[in-house]
């Protein structure tokens, strides 16, 4: 099983006083449930670029500089303006994110910044870019964690899937961060281009002691990159398969169900549904490279330009897009609810966002029935 990494939480601009650590409960999921309920923006991912070093077939994100055309991303400025608007709200934990986010111009005087002011901070990375200053630099003061996406376990592998040749740098990048003493997680999202290389890649965690995280869950591509999800999604067939394997690594069970799931039927009442049950908009956000203000990453569509209006007014304006975000019907009363994915921009059909994304269905109830899943 992975090796797990905890991060000291410091106590935040808001809280509850002695209730702070309710018995079995974690204290930073308390604290993040509390900002939830008072709206504050606890949690920010920071999307500083598009660009990348690589060119990944199933990114959502990747833009060339010819494809950003005239649009600019904000300026080292424009992001600590931002932040420091979000840090007197009360944002306590932060990922930087992109694109490859260390090809930002400005991202160390962004990272020195936001652990001045005392935030955690997450690091996502490709590591192509993870050379001996970068890891002396992020050992003098270390992220709570770099998390690096790992795309094959070989040149032929990470070709594929990336368009470059740079598997045994980023390789011996991971190493010697976690020879520094940097905590390191590698993530890994299957598509149908890494397919099987991706449990390769679990091993090569799992022999190296390095904590990771396995994922399926690919989004639909901004429509300027040009990539449609069918290209690089698996089907159900081939995430079951994918999934049975990597059970076996980890050597874990599969559940014996008693029931059959089955597809739940469309509704036909004609109802909408609103309003996001998680923390985005409530007391999380994202801020894309260009200067858009969203829920999340994964709600592209609900955005206000920050260099209108400035962090804190957009901020009280992203509740009541979060409260308006139509969410499928069905998925309220189903009874696989629980074990399907909880993302509700992920359940819902893109095309027709008040019903809920068959091919998701299909996936869940797959999964169940191959005893992937287990009821809780």
């Amino acid at each position: 099983m992975p090796i797990g990494i905890t991060c000291v939480m410091p106590i935040g601009k808001f809280g509850s006083g002695g209730n702070m650590a309710k018995e079995n409960i974690p204290m930073h999921r308390q604290m993040e449930r509390d900002a939830r309920i008072q709206h504050v923006p606890f949690s920010g991912k920071l999307e500083l670029t598009p660009r990348c070093t690589l060119d990944c077939k199933m990114c959502y994100v990747h833009l060339t500089e010819q494809q950003m055309g005239e649009r600019k991303e904000l300026s080292t400025e424009q992001w600590i303006e931002y932040i420091n608007e979000a840090w007197k709200l009360g944002m306590t934990y932060v990922l930087l994110t992109g694109g490859e986010c260390l090809l930002h111009k400005g991202f160390r005087q962004i990272y020195k910044h936001l652990k001045k002011l005392g935030t955690i901070i997450v690091v996502n990375t490709n590591a192509t870019l993870l050379n001996d200053e970068y890891i002396s630099f992020f050992k003098e003061d270390p992220p709570c964690k770099l998390q690096v996406s790992l795309y094959g376990m070989s040149e032929d592998g990470y070709e594929r899937v990336t368009g470059r040749r740079v598997f045994n740098r980023v390789k011996e990048n991971i190493l010697k961060i976690r020879d520094a003493g940097i905590k390191v997680k590698i993530s890994v999202t299957n598509s149908k281009y890494l397919n099987d290389e991706a449990l390769e890649i679990v091993q090569f965690a799992r022999d190296n002691g390095i904590d990771y995280i396995y994922s399926e869950a690919l989004r639909e591509a901004n429509e300027d990159t040009g990539r449609q999800i069918d290209d690089y999604g698996l089907t159900a067939a081939e995430a079951i398969s994918m999934n049975k394997k990597l059970y076996a690594i980890e050597e874990r069970q599969l559940t014996k169900n008693e029931t059959i799931a089955v597809m739940p039927p469309k509704d036909q009442s004609g109802t909408v549904l609103r309003g996001l049950k998680c923390a985005a908009g409530h007391s999380s956000f994202t801020i894309k490279w260009d200067g858009t203000l969203l829920p999340c990453l994964w709600t592209p569509e609900e955005g206000i330009d920050l260099k209108e209006t400035g962090f804190r007014e957009a901020w009280e304006k992203l509740d009541s897009i979060a409260n308006q975000y139509i969410i499928p019907i069905e998925c309220e009363t189903c009874q696989y609810r629980k074990v399907c994915h909880s993302c509700a921009a992920l359940r819902r059909d893109p095309k027709n966002p008040a019903h809920c994304n068959r091919m998701m269905c299909q996936k869940t109830i797959s999964a169940y029935n191959a005893g992937l899943l287990k009821m809780k």
